[in-house]
């Protein structure tokens, strides 16, 4: 008989988990989107993401219309966004605290990462996401 030990799921069930926050996708957009597309186009150039067609013909449309990828490929930050729902929820999995790292250090590195396209966020602000959904 084998025995399964490690997370057990199907392709119908996500969860997210994250120190971060929950925002309205159209907000996020249209305060965001174009200072996440040059972040993202800064990336490309100087080789630290592929892009497979001309940089410089990416649109702001285009770049926002698969808006998890987006914003992971330009700020290096998860995503998840329940089925249907209006809100994307972006941050850093807790697992990922280095053994070294304070709680504080912690929030304090996700918050540069989202000062990096422009949105100000204070440690304080974070909140500890737990979803988890399953589509039937």
């Amino acid at each position: 008989m084998k025995k399964k030990t490690d997370f057990v799921t199907n392709s119908s069930s996500c969860s997210f988990v994250a120190w971060g926050i929950n925002i309205e996708i159209e907000e996020l957009k249209e305060k965001y989107g174009k200072n996440l597309l040059e972040l993202y186009k800064d990336r490309v150039k100087k080789g630290e993401k592929k892009h497979w067609s001309n940089i410089e013909e990416l649109t702001l449309d285009d770049f926002m219309d698969d808006i998890i990828c987006s914003i992971e490929d330009a700020a290096d930050l998860e995503c998840g966004s329940m089925p249907y729902d209006e809100n994307i929820m972006i941050g850093i999995s807790p697992f990922s605290i280095k053994n070294d790292q304070s709680l504080l250090e912690f929030k304090e590195s996700i918050c540069e990462k989202f000062k990096n396209f422009g949105m100000d966020i204070n440690p304080e602000d974070l909140d500890q996401i737990e979803e988890g959904w399953m589509d039937n």
